[in-house]
């Protein structure tokens, strides 16, 4: 996943766990900000991986 795809779906996810949170459905909108998370940590973490990678081949 490109990273404009990954922040798109982070965006969205993330907007409509507000907008969950605001209109009362507070299991609805954990569950959508946690998977928020995730997809976030999920892109961070394999572009440590990759760095980490590269810099163990010099």
């Amino acid at each position: 996943m490109n990273d404009l795809n990954k922040d798109i779906l982070v965006s969205g996810l993330f907007v409509t766990g507000l907008f969950g949170f605001v209109s009362g459905a507070y299991i609805v909108s954990s569950t959508v900000l946690a998977a928020a998370t995730i997809f976030n940590s999920i892109g961070s973490l394999s572009k440590q991986k990759n760095e980490v990678v590269s810099n163990s081949s010099l």
